[in-house]
């Protein structure tokens, strides 16, 4: 892919009238006099374009297959996205020259660069473009604010009056029974969450777990209730500041995951690792328990 810069520095801006010329077939800068010229309307060779951009496809094509069949989480799961990028970016590349003519290694290394090195950035801006719109969408009084959220959670966000200045609190909902009981109830309402497996919780929208109640006692979950408990309103948004979809879920082990999005809007499965937060984070003596 030598001279790929200045092709694509040729196909964006163009030879122009007198306009200053950098001939692809010049391997660098400050070359043979004939490789910087002036031309007055040259045709352009988009070709180191298309290569540029089948780089960067590979490297998205990449991300996504690995959010598709999940792939081991944490930085070896990003190695392993970056790999995959570089990979098919070079093959792209190889079979481009091949097709061409051309020697079937020439630029082979650059196009394994852009395509790892576009996987990797996708894969490192998911997250952090996500924590940044949820930090937008979650500033109090926002205009941008969740109308959605909001409207379905309104009822279960409860402004705590006992002490100025004290956080909301928001209702968190979970439906368990004998099989998969996740929540310990003290007689004076304290609750204990447990386990080691993900705990999917359902914040503030108390009619999505009526709803999931009547399909659980009628799938034969007789036994089973709605727990309920009180959180912090700004863990919520901690929550959902850090979460991930949860078809990416084996990228960001340690992040909680977006879940049932087509039934409520702010229902999360928590890692082990955010169990211990939820803990602190339940206020003493909410616990209830309904049918």
């Amino acid at each position: 892919m030598a001279g790929n810069l200045k092709g694509f520095l040729n196909a964006v801006l163009g030879p122009g009238a007198d306009g200053l010329y950098l001939d692809p077939r010049c391997t660098n800068f400050g070359g043979p006099s004939e490789c910087v010229t002036t031309y007055r309307g040259d045709p352009i060779d988009w070709s180191p374009v298309v290569e540029i951009a089948v780089d960067i496809a590979a490297g998205v094509a990449c991300v996504a297959l690995a959010g598709a069949v999940g792939v081991t989480g944490g930085a070896s799961g990003v190695a392993a996205v970056v790999v995959c990028g570089a990979a098919a970016a070079g093959l792209a590349g190889i079979a481009g020259n091949v097709y061409a003519g051309r020697d079937p290694l020439e630029g082979v290394l650059a196009d394994a660069v852009i395509g790892g090195g576009t996987a990797g950035v996708v894969v490192a801006a998911g997250p952090v473009l996500r924590a940044a719109a949820h930090a937008v969408d979650t500033v109090p009084g926002s205009a941008i604010d969740d109308a959605a959220r909001l409207g379905s959670n309104a009822n279960n966000i409860t402004p705590n009056v006992g002490a100025p200045n004290a956080p909301q609190t928001t209702r968190v909902y979970r439906v368990e029974g004998p099989g998969n009981a996740r929540l310990d109830f003290s007689p004076s309402g304290n609750v204990t969450a447990k386990g080691d497996n993900m705990l999917f919780l359902n914040f503030g929208d108390e009619a999505r777990a009526h709803q999931f109640l009547t399909q659980r006692v009628g799938q034969g979950h007789v036994d089973d209730v709605i727990k309920s408990f009180d959180v912090p309103t700004p863990f919520v948004d901690s929550v959902r500041a850090a979460s991930v979809p949860q078809d990416l879920g084996r990228l960001y082990p340690s992040a909680p995951q977006l879940v049932d999005t087509t039934k409520a809007v702010d229902q999360y499965g928590l890692p082990a690792c955010w169990i211990g937060n939820l803990n602190q984070a339940i206020v003493p003596g909410s616990g209830r328990m309904s049918c």
